[in-house]
């Protein structure tokens, strides 16, 4: 099972097409991550669509109780501590790497890597989450804060990518 999941993600990594748009974009080292990346962005959406079970098995009446809207936030929510737990252990080690540490501009580091594409991750869903909502709610106020998000986060997280993945 893990032998064909790996070979299913290394053809995925040798796309050309994959290939060609990450050098047409200017991270070139982005292509062994590329798959990564959107796979955690579904998985954070899986994570929020699941939280709403779970929850209720958990909690029972009280959070079936809750509104549709309640129960969207707390999702949100679960999924905002999962990511925020995971980050913080898993970046830890970034700052004990000698690679990283020796060369703090250029340094580059394949664990740091696949750190700051989890990060990514979350933050694409995140965005297009907002992006999303704000139009379901047909909100101007929703649906400019969504895009000042799209316009600023994911840019200022893929800024710490290209950092890792360029030099």
């Amino acid at each position: 099972m893990l032998s064909t999941l790996a070979t299913n993600y290394q053809l995925l990594v040798e796309l050309p097409a994959a290939q060609n748009f990450c050098a047409l974009i200017g991270l070139p080292r982005l292509v062994p991550y590329w798959p990564a990346l959107l796979a955690f962005a579904g998985l954070f959406q899986l994570l929020r669509l699941s939280s709403n079970t779970l929850s209720s098995l958990v909690f029972g009446a009280k959070f079936d109780s809750l509104t549709p809207r309640q129960k969207y936030d707390w999702g949100v929510r679960v999924v905002s501590q999962v990511h925020a737990i995971v980050v913080v252990v898993l970046a830890i080690p970034i700052f004990f790497k000698q690679e990283l540490i020796n060369d703090k501009l250029f340094g580059f580091d394949n664990y740091a890597a696949w750190v700051y594409t989890l990060v990514c991750g979350y933050s694409i869903n995140k965005a297009l989450e907002l992006h999303m909502l704000a139009r379901v709610l047909d909100n101007l106020l929703a649906v400019s804060i969504a895009d000042i998000n799209m316009c600023i986060c994911v840019p200022c997280d893929a800024l710490g990518l290209t950092f890792a993945l360029c030099m």
